[in-house]
């Protein structure tokens, strides 16, 4: 490894056309062996690993009310059997990486599956947004001469993405690359980052650095973006962090709470929904107020999880086989990455669909039926009676 201060002009990297993947990283046959060749040889190519999956949901998917789950909409959230993309490594020779976006380029042009689907078509602005500042005034920080596994991707910040795609990815790498090859990370991981990396049996060796990163051989393991339906490599990831930690000896039902997230996606009367449920025997639950372990095992002991589409509901997936998920979601929004966790750990999801009351897809304001909520919760057996 070498470091270096030199400097990139931004405009000209984002202005470039990007390259797709097909056409920097063809697909070559020998499976995880062969990535590990190429890898070591510095040979761009893109290697299955294992072919895409038809999940199937435990005791199949229930929502409520009936009205609104014809919702034409909810079609994805309701599937009881979509296709989880199969598990590839790309190998790229020669890469550029910026550890900020997790952008990487190759030949001077932006990887176009290296960019979040939202901002495919405006590249060149998305990566001159503020927040990569920094990353772009470092210059190559770091360069890389041996193989390099880059796990993380540019929503990888979030709770969700972390889990469902970075340590994901990190799964997929260390099974078909083996535990020899060093992780690349950014220098600066949120709590809950690092408290996952030390619980995961997996993590090996370690290269953290800030700006830009030139890779002489770079193993990305997909997807490269962000991912809705994850795949058997994510479900591994939250079966191996609950491995790690006793589960908390708490009751067993849990209501995910977001009073700390107040504005997207928030429940007008989530007070009263709280207080209600709590009355029901539920603990109300906070998960950015735990420590990162706390969590995992407070989860790990529950066995019917409640709470609004969001990053907290993640921590289900810490939940043991055959505990039950319950997710109050946007009626209009219908993205389905909880019913499709559940699906991978086995858990019986169930929906309680909202209007919503102000704004829309992923801000919708909605207001939960309370006694209606119960009547159901009941209706479906969680409730005891």
């Amino acid at each position: 490894m070498a470091d270096g201060g030199t400097a990139l002009d931004l405009a000209a990297l984002a202005a470039a056309p990007p390259i797709r993947l097909a056409e920097a990283c063809p697909a070559r046959e020998g499976g995880a062996e062969g990535a590990r060749g190429a890898l070591l040889r510095g040979e761009a190519g893109t290697f299955a690993i294992a072919p895409a999956e038809r999940l199937s949901a435990t005791g199949g998917l229930k929502a409520a009310p009936a009205g609104l789950a014809a919702v034409p909409r909810l079609g994805a959230l309701l599937d009881p059997a979509p296709v989880a993309p199969p598990a590839m490594i790309h190998v790229l020779a020669d890469a550029l990486v910026h550890t900020g976006s997790w952008t990487v380029f190759l030949g001077g042009r932006p990887l176009l599956e290296s960019i979040p689907p939202w901002h495919r078509g405006r590249v060149a602005e998305f990566l001159a947004e503020p927040r990569f500042a920094q990353g772009w005034a470092e210059g190559i920080a770091t360069r890389v001469d041996g193989p390099v596994l880059c796990m993380q991707t540019p929503g990888g910040r979030n709770y969700w993405h972390w889990h469902a795609d970075c340590l994901a990815a990190l799964a997929l790498g260390r099974e078909a690359l083996g535990r020899e090859v060093p992780i690349l990370l950014h220098v600066g991981l949120p709590a809950f980052q690092d408290g996952a990396l030390r619980l995961t049996p997996w993590t090996g060796p370690v290269l953290r650095s800030g700006g830009l990163v030139r890779c002489a051989a770079l193993a990305w393991p997909s997807p490269l973006a962000v991912s809705v339906t994850p795949g058997a490599h994510a479900g591994r990831a939250f079966a191996a962090i609950r491995a790690g930690v006793a589960a908390a000896p708490a009751g067993p039902r849990v209501y995910v709470a977001r009073f700390d997230a107040p504005g997207r996606r928030a429940i007008e009367n989530e007070e009263a929904l709280a207080e209600a449920l709590a009355a029901e025997g539920f603990e109300v639950v906070t998960p950015g107020a735990l420590p990162y372990a706390a969590q995992v095992a407070r989860f790990a002991a529950a066995r019917l999880i409640l709470g609004a589409h969001g990053a907290g509901l993640t921590n289900a997936g810490f939940a043991a086989p055959g505990a039950a998920l319950v997710e109050l979601h946007p009626a209009g929004y219908g993205v389905p990455t909880h019913a499709r966790l559940a699906m991978l750990r086995g858990l019986a999801w169930h929906g309680w669909l909202m209007d919503p009351v102000a704004g829309q897809g992923h801000e919708a304001r909605c207001r939960v039926d309370i006694p209606a909520l119960l009547a159901q919760l009941r209706t479906w057996d969680l409730l005891g009676g």
